[in-house]
């Protein structure tokens, strides 16, 4: 009896030993297959995420260059409408500025009607400045707001003067008085 469990034991220990020993060699064929499997689906991921994020960035490149191309031509209508609101308020300036100085030196007779003319010219401003305010700061809005009131006030100031502005009379004199105020309160 002690012979048969021997054999028994020798036959399941040959057993156990080759179905190991092919367990193991499965196992090994089938790790080594799926880690070949894996790094090959490892290595088209990263070239598949290497496509998508060149993509990417090629899309945000475009669109960058559309963004700089929009604030490119944003600033280039600014600055034309910048210049032109200059030549126009200068224009404005300069006649309201002239009409100031010839009351001031001589009384000018009858102001009114270039008076007139300055707060048409300064309305005009007003009508094309309000259209493109947008494009300024709201204290250089707040100055041309101060001016075109400055100049409306200008204009009902010499139009409440009497018609030949003389500064040797005394209506003249308060007329020059009250102009020279706005002004000088302009100036401040």
């Amino acid at each position: 009896m002690w012979e048969f469990i021997l054999e028994l034991l020798k036959t399941l220990g040959t057993t156990a030993i080759a179905i190991g020993a092919a367990a193991w060699v499965i196992k090994s064929v089938i790790t080594h297959f799926f880690s070949r499997k894996i790094e090959a689906y490892k290595i088209e991921l990263k070239g598949e995420s290497d496509k998508t994020i060149e993509e990417v960035k090629s899309r945000l490149q475009v669109l960058a260059t559309e963004r700089q191309i929009i604030f490119s031509r944003l600033h280039e209508k600014r600055a034309e409408i910048v210049a032109e609101s200059y030549a126009k308020i200068r224009e404005v300036h300069s006649k309201a500025v002239g009409l100031g100085t010839d009351i001031f030196h001589g009384g000018l007779r009858a102001p009114k009607e270039r008076a007139k003319q300055i707060s048409g010219d300064c309305s005009k401003f007003n009508d094309f400045f309000q259209q493109r305010r947008i494009y300024f700061s709201e204290e250089v809005g707040a100055t041309m707001d101060s001016f075109v009131e400055l100049i409306g006030k200008t204009n009902a100031a010499v139009s409440r003067a009497p018609d030949n502005l003389d500064l040797s009379n005394k209506d003249g004199e308060e007329a020059y008085g009250e102009w020279l105020i706005l002004w000088i309160s302009y100036l401040k």
